[in-house]
């Protein structure tokens, strides 16, 4: 009897640990950052994104990101041209901001798959200073879902017809810190940025107030990772299911029984 409760109690434990995955938090720093340890490691490289390109200033070029107090921060090319991005060079848009152009950074963590559940940010403009123009914490946040790797250069920001779904918006005015991002989507590509007006066109007019964030980290789980709890796992196929480990462990201790039997 004893040896038949502690086979089932470990095979409890091993459904358990089949059932959730540890989070991972990414600081945020120019070009690549590593996090997590065994299962739940992955590096992701970071590029920044603006829509700099064309006569129209509609088509999407990659940025240079620097590290501020705060969180990450954003320089599009458009800081030196006429007419471009006039305050680009200033606070509180040498932040991921959307006045003028709009600013998103992508995350590319190559052949893993993350879920992004929270996001940190640790600068808002008008939070921060008395700035005479109004910015605030709005942001937007990505996930590609097709196959393949997507292709930002020379496209523009209305992507929402081409395998990127929209994961989670703030759209308010006053914007947040550090905020949760409810999601079930694991994807190797992401993009988090200023709350993107352009989305649904690639000349939608600009919003009242602007935004301007600085990213400090964001979190989230590995897919395949089933080492500690956190939030749902989306199992490789070559993790057996719980319903699989109870009919192995019915199968144990059906032996175990025909065993005793014969020895009786």
């Amino acid at each position: 009897m004893r040896l038949r409760i502690k086979i089932l109690s470990s095979l409890a434990a091993l459904a358990l640990a089949g059932a959730a995955s540890a989070t991972t938090t990414w600081t945020l720093s120019p070009g690549s950052v590593t996090a997590g340890s065994g299962t739940s490691q992955a590096t992701a490289a970071l590029t920044g994104w603006a829509n700099t390109g064309g006569s129209g200033n509609t088509l999407l070029q990659t940025q240079t990101l620097s590290p501020y107090g705060g969180g990450l921060g954003m320089t599009n090319s458009d800081v030196s041209t006429t007419p471009g991005d006039p305050n680009e060079n200033t606070a509180p848009e040498h932040a991921v901001d959307n006045n003028d152009r709009v600013e998103m950074i992508a995350l590319n963590f190559g052949a893993k798959k993350v879920n992004l559940s929270s996001l940190s940010i640790g600068y808002v403009g008008n939070q921060e200073f008395g700035y005479s123009t109004t910015y605030n914490g709005n942001y937007t946040v990505m996930a590609y879902t097709g196959s393949g790797t997507p292709t930002l250069l020379n496209n523009s920001w209305n992507l929402l017809g081409s395998s990127w779904q929209t994961v989670s918006t703030s759209n308010t005015t006053t914007g947040s810190k550090s905020t949760g991002i409810s999601n079930s989507t694991y994807s190797s590509y992401w993009l988090i940025g200023a709350y993107n007006y352009l989305l649904g066109s690639a000349t939608a007019s600009a919003p009242t107030i602007s935004s301007a964030i600085k990213l400090a980290s964001v979190t989230g789980c590995v897919q395949g990772d089933v080492t500690s709890t956190g939030c749902t796992i989306v199992r490789p196929s070559s993790v057996p299911e719980p319903g699989s480990m109870a009919l192995i462990g019915l199968a144990l201790l059906g032996m175990i029984s025909m065993r005793r039997r014969r020895q009786a």
